[in-house]
């Protein structure tokens, strides 16, 4: 049995990312040609205290930028992801 989950398990374990950092990626973030995954903000939830209640919001990581190397299998992984969010 196959779970929609499996490949984004696999790739924050494979790769150490946050939640947030992967829930965040953008198209833009992912070069399946040059294997290269490229990390520079989070999508947070919270209440803001605004007064409009809890909302999502793009922030920049906690760290710097962090440009990683995808192995093959991962390639195959992210591919599987970007079909589902079309």
């Amino acid at each position: 049995m196959f779970s929609k989950h499996i490949p984004m398990i696999t790739i924050m374990l494979e790769t150490s990312l946050r939640c947030g950092e992967l829930i965040g990626l953008t198209y833009n973030d992912v070069n399946l040609e040059k294997k290269e995954l490229y990390v520079t903000h989070q999508l947070t939830y919270r209440n803001y205290q605004d007064g409009e209640g809890c909302k999502f919001r793009i922030k920049k990581t906690k760290t710097d930028a962090v440009l990683y190397a995808l192995k093959d299998f991962l390639i195959k992984w992210l591919g599987s992801l970007l079909e589902h969010t079309t």
